[in-house]
């Protein structure tokens, strides 16, 4: 993802802003706890052949979180949605990948079970179209976090579960950089760069999406895609823009590098 270096105090003083002024409509959940009621997950025989296979193919115990195997505690800081409009969503689970391997193994023993997988990077969709429903697991890319920077091409090259407010912190204390984004600091880079980026230097810079120079993806295969201006350019199109309100529901098209 493209970056300037040509503007400094004021973007200090515009990072400053983010992380203190309520830019984001906030809304106070009382109830964003686990709850036992009318929650129709798997079958258990299903569950358990999902996780045996995450787990054959490279993904740790501790990275999967079952709604109702897994302490409620770690589930439901899983699951903190920003609002409750609709109600509230109870997936039947999360996964924690670290690595484009593990989401490629993610996709592939999903698809193989028939087990829907939705991504998450921030999770500020406001339908919540991220955590699926009961009967679907969310992989939740909070610990995908690589951040490269090349001074030389000026440019940076982001995982998709940074957060705006911290990654534009990260790149101030790395040399003064920044990017165009949007300006609500909680919302993730993943979800971003797929269609928003309406922030304080959208006149200079444009909109995030704009700004894209390429995206690296698992599809539904469990296949790895780079998607830029050269290879599967109909692709990069598409998803600058497309976000996850178009993907159909077996669709496991997932984000894992962005430039």
């Amino acid at each position: 993802m493209f970056f300037s270096q040509g503007i400094l105090f004021p973007v200090r003083t515009m990072i400053q802003r983010w992380l203190t002024l309520p830019f984001c409509v906030w809304v106070l959940i009382f109830s964003n706890h686990r709850s036992f009621g009318k929650v129709l997950l798997l079958k258990s025989q299903k569950r358990e052949a999902f996780h045996s296979c995450l787990v054959a193919n490279g993904i740790h115990h501790g990275q999967i979180i079952h709604y109702d195997k897994s302490p409620a505690v770690v589930y439901s800081k899983l699951n903190y949605q920003w609002q409750l409009y609709g109600g509230k969503i109870f997936p039947a689970g999360f996964i924690l990948p670290k690595s484009t391997g593990n989401v490629k193994s993610a996709v592939r023993c999903g698809t193989s079970l028939g087990i829907r997988i939705l991504p998450k990077s921030g999770g500020h969709c406001y339908p919540k179209f991220s955590f699926g429903d009961s009967r679907a697991f969310v992989l939740d890319l909070r610990k995908m976090t690589r951040l490269v920077v090349d001074e030389g091409k000026n440019t940076v090259e982001l995982g998709p579960g940074h957060l705006i407010g911290p990654i534009m912190l990260k790149l101030w204390k790395r040399g003064n950089y920044t990017m165009p984004v949007g300006s609500c600091s909680t919302v993730g880079i993943g979800g971003l760069s797929l269609g928003g980026g309406h922030g304080f230097m959208l006149k200079m810079h444009g909109l995030t999406v704009q700004n894209v120079l390429e995206m690296e993806m698992v599809d539904v295969r469990g296949e790895v895609l780079l998607a830029n201006n050269h290879s599967n350019t109909d692709l990069f199109t598409a998803l600058r823009g497309r976000e996850i309100y178009f993907l159909p529901d077996d669709s496991y098209n997932m984000g894992n590098k962005i430039k």
